[in-house]
């Protein structure tokens, strides 16, 4: 989390300590925004370089326009849409 716990200093520190070497960053923004993915796949970056360089990083890129994601959020919605207007 960009704010909270587990930091991202701690968890980056916990994974080098048990010899992780390469991690999957999945943002928990499905969108692209400056202000939420940005800020978070850039903290990831800088903390990772500075406490465990040798942790490569791939990045899940915004999946807002993604079928089985839009899938899932109708599912969730769906008893709502469903019902009577």
């Amino acid at each position: 989390m960009n704010y909270g716990n587990p930091s991202i200093a701690s968890a980056l520190t916990r994974l080098a300590a048990r010899g992780v070497d390469r991690l999957l960053l999945f943002p928990q923004y499905p969108h692209y925004a400056m202000s939420s993915w940005e800020t978070v796949v850039a903290k990831v970056h800088r903390e990772a370089a500075r406490l465990a360089p040798a942790i490569k990083i791939e990045c899940v890129q915004p999946y807002y326009q993604d079928d089985d994601y839009i899938a899932a959020l109708v599912a969730s919605a769906r008893s709502y849409l469903d019902r009577p207007q």
